[in-house]
């Protein structure tokens, strides 16, 4: 009897082990994938919460919780005798796929990091000494209130080398009428957007191939004048560069 009453409860303790296990295991793989996601980190935690309410109000209008984890792993160890070791090589099989998978999102992580790093420090570096600083020219414009004032002030810059960073809103090809493809990039800076119209090329579209939505984004061009678009209800000023670098 005693035997019977101590099998029992250490089936119960292997059972929650079990699916300690399960939960852990696949709440670390959902948090990895989502937190890879190139929204940034406050989109992406956004987007793990939500995915995360929506898993567990699956899991209790289908009773696909606890019971049935426990009926997973009793039909595991019923397909063998030897059922701790078919548990533990299971187990093990799963932890290295998911260490496997881990790693290989770190290393895609830094490797990203590292190639957005290199291509900002080179636009750094080539930046030219008459180049003016677009943040600064974006502030001094919104110090104008004249309108007639900030017409001549936007004169005055055309043509002019600018320099800046922000984060990528969008990057998009689309080809002329002559058949010539063109690359579009939107950049946020201040929340006034700058505009790259650019002739594709191996090495603009080499370089542009880590930068995800979100990022930080160096960049060098020629203002060539002032436009606006319609985003959230309302018209937005975006500064138009030519021979954009990235």
């Amino acid at each position: 009897m005693k035997s019977t009453i101590n099998t029992k409860v250490k089936r119960e303790e292997n059972s929650w082990q079990f699916i300690w296990s399960f939960y852990a295991i696949l709440l670390g793989l959902i948090t990895t994938i989502i937190l890879y996601l190139p929204f940034g980190l406050t989109v992406n935690l956004i987007t793990l919460f939500i995915i995360l309410c929506c898993l567990t109000y699956i899991c209790i209008l289908n009773g696909w919780g606890v019971n049935k984890i426990i009926r997973l792993k009793i039909w595991i160890e019923d397909q063998s005798r030897t059922t701790e070791l078919n548990i533990k090589a299971i187990s093990a099989l799963i932890a290295i796929i998911f260490i496997a998978i881990l790693l290989f999102f770190i290393h895609e992580k830094n490797k990203h990091n590292f190639l957005i790093k290199q291509n900002n420090l080179q636009i750094s570096n080539s930046i030219s000494p008459v180049s003016s600083n677009i943040e600064t020219i974006i502030t001094q414009y919104y110090s104008i209130k004249n309108s007639d004032d900030r017409k001549k002030f936007i004169a005055d810059y055309k043509d002019a080398k600018m320099h800046g960073s922000g984060n990528l809103l969008k990057k998009s090809k689309s080809t002329s009428d002559k058949g010539t493809e063109f690359i579009e990039i939107w950049i946020d800076v201040q929340g006034d957007i700058i505009k790259c119209y650019e002739i594709v090329t191996n090495e603009l579209d080499t370089k542009l191939i880590p930068f995800h939505i979100g990022d930080k984004i160096l960049f060098t061009g020629i203002f060539s004048g002032q436009s606006y678009i319609y985003q959230s209800s309302m018209y937005i000023p975006a500064w138009d560069l030519e021979s954009c670098k990235f």
